[in-house]
C-alpha cells in the first residue's frame, strides 16, 4: 500500500512524511529531494532541468510504488498525476497551507525573504509545468486534506496517522 502525501511546495510533505515513515517503520521516497539532487549533480537549475529526467524519476517513483505487499510512504507535489496509473491500493492525503503559513516556511528552510508575489509566482510555474508534463492524464482523487497552517508538525502527523488507521477509500486494502 502507498501512503502519498502530495500539495503544493512548503505545505509540510517532506517532514510528514519522513515522521509517518518512520512511526510506520517503511520506506519513504522524496521525490522533491530526487529532482533536486538531480538537478544539482547535472549542474542545471531545477526549471532547466528537461522534461525527460523528470519522466525517468516519475517511472522510478511508479516502479517504487508498485512493489509488492509493502508499506511505502512517498511525498511530492504531482504524485496524483505521477501515480495514476499504479496498481498498489495508494491512499492520497492533500497537503494545503496558506500563503502566509508557506512563505514563512520557505523563508524558515532557506533564511530567505519570500513573499506572497514570490509564491504565486512559484504556483503558477507548478501549474504551467503540471500541464506540461501531465496533460493527459486523470489524477488519482485525494482521500483526505489536511490544512497545516496553523497545526504543528506533531499534531498533522498524529492526524495522517489516524487517516492512514482509518482507510476506507476504494484504492486501500
Amino acid at each position: 500500500m502507498n501512503i502519498v502525501l502530495c500539495g503544493a511546495s512548503c505545505t509540510g510533505k517532506s517532514t510528514i512524511a519522513r515522521l509517518v515513515a518512520e512511526n510506520l517503520k517503511c520506506d519513504v521516497r522524496g521525490c522533491g529531494e530526487i529532482v533536486r539532487m538531480t538537478a544539482k549533480q547535472l549542474g542545471v537549475k531545477l526549471a532547466e532541468l528537461p522534461p525527460e529526467i523528470h519522466w525517468s524519476i516519475d517511472a522510478d517513483t511508479l516502479m517504487f510504488a508498485n512493489e509488492k505487499n509493502r508499506l511505502k510512504v512517498i511525498e511530492g507535489r504531482f504524485l496524483r498525476y505521477v501515480l495514476a496509473n499504479s496498481v498498489e491500493p495508494t491512499f492520497v492525503i492533500e497537503l494545503a497551507a496558506s500563503n502566509n503559513a508557506r512563505c514563512l516556511r520557505w523563508e524558515t528552510r532557506t533564511g530567505k525573504p519570500f513573499m506572497k508575489e514570490d509564491l504565486l509566482r512559484l504556483d503558477e510555474e507548478d501549474r504551467i509545468f503540471c500541464r506540461s508534463m501531465y496533460a493527459e492524464v486523470v489524477a488519482i482523487e485525494s482521500s483526505v486534506c489536511l490544512d497545516t497552517s496553523d497545526l504543528s508538525v506533531e499534531e498533522c502527523q498524529e492526524i495522517v496517522l489516524n487517516a492512514i488507521r482509518s482507510c476506507t477509500c476504494v484504492r486501500c486494502d
